[in-house]
């Protein structure tokens, strides 16, 4: 059974793993936790624009909070 939870979104970045092993970080709207059972660690719920200027929504294990 999944679980989501809404939030107050606040703005964020996700990590990608490049190539060589680095990480490049990109923005992101979080707006909620999704949790799927007692051995789940959860994930945030994210909205992210797309080149294309559509809103894609994701979930992801961690994300680093951007502060104004």
């Amino acid at each position: 059974m999944t679980n989501a939870i809404s939030i107050e979104a606040f703005e964020a970045e996700y990590p990608i793993k490049k190539m060589g092993g680095g990480t490049s970080w990109y923005p992101c709207r979080v707006v909620g936790v999704v949790h799927d059972g007692s051995h789940d660690q959860g994930r945030f719920v994210m909205i992210t624009e797309g080149d294309d200027g559509q809103l894609y929504t994701s979930s992801l294990p961690s994300v680093r909070r951007v502060d104004d």
